[in-house]
């Protein structure tokens, strides 16, 4: 159950989304991601482990990747 709270009447809903080769983000770097969708990214899960934070932005998300982010919950439909 994705986590949410409410600031500056916006609800802001935290969850994770498993990047698969149809999804919209796959192969697309989690900055661009972020500036383009209106989402904090939090971090990722990869095959490898957990990207550090330092290299979250420039990461490129592959299949099988999983990106815990932020997002206002009217742009929800983007992911």
């Amino acid at each position: 159950m994705p986590g949410h709270c409410r600031t500056a009447h916006n609800l802001w809903v935290a969850l994770g989304t498993l990047i698969t080769t149809g999804h919209p983000f796959y192969r697309r770097s989690v900055a661009a991601i972020a500036q383009e969708v209106y989402l904090v990214p939090l971090y990722v899960e990869t095959v490898q482990g957990t990207q550090p934070r330092f290299n979250l932005l420039n990461h490129v998300l592959e299949a099988q990747d999983v990106l815990y982010l932020t997002i206002p919950a009217h742009k929800l439909e983007a992911l």
